[in-house]
């Protein structure tokens, strides 16, 4: 069986299987794929939900520098650092760890933004992108050496 995928517009794809075309959207492609793996993979256990991912990625800095950490900040996606700080903002002691890190005039916008931007919370395929962003630039900057994380025991 010959299967194609082809990007017809910004957010749909046509999916040939043979014969058969079929006109899926990204979400769709993304459900079909867990779906797959699911299937294929069925000792595999649970997936993580990205935003249990994403609040272990944030716990990571805990571990990390002041300095990397401002590094991470500066650097990073202020839509996807937001979406971060949004899964963590019940975490007082971590979210204090990225505040504290911060510029005050950027502090007082993340937080606005909180409550504001994302009020009515995030979708998980948000977080999962923007965890994905987020973790890419992290190792971008520890292979830099700009962003150290202390041993994890």
């Amino acid at each position: 069986m010959k299967i194609t995928i082809v990007k017809s517009s910004d957010n749909t794809f046509d999916v040939s299987f043979d014969e058969t075309t079929v006109t899926l959207s990204s979400a769709d492609i993304k459900t079909l794929l867990l779906q797959a793996t699911k299937v294929l993979m069925p000792d595999r256990g649970p997936v993580a939900k990205p935003e249990d991912r994403a609040k272990k990625f944030a716990n990571r800095f805990q571990l990390a520098n002041d300095v990397g950490v401002q590094n991470f900040i500066r650097e990073a996606d202020p839509d996807e650092l937001l979406v971060l700080l949004k899964i963590i903002e019940t975490d007082d002691k971590l979210l204090q760890r990225f505040y504290s890190n911060m510029s005050d005039n950027l502090q007082k916008m993340m937080a606005e933004d909180l409550a504001y931007k994302l009020k009515d919370g995030v979708a998980p395929e948000k977080v999962a992108a923007a965890l994905n962003g987020l973790m890419r630039k992290s190792k971008e900057l520890e292979q830099k050496g700009a962003l150290i994380f202390e041993d994890e025991e």
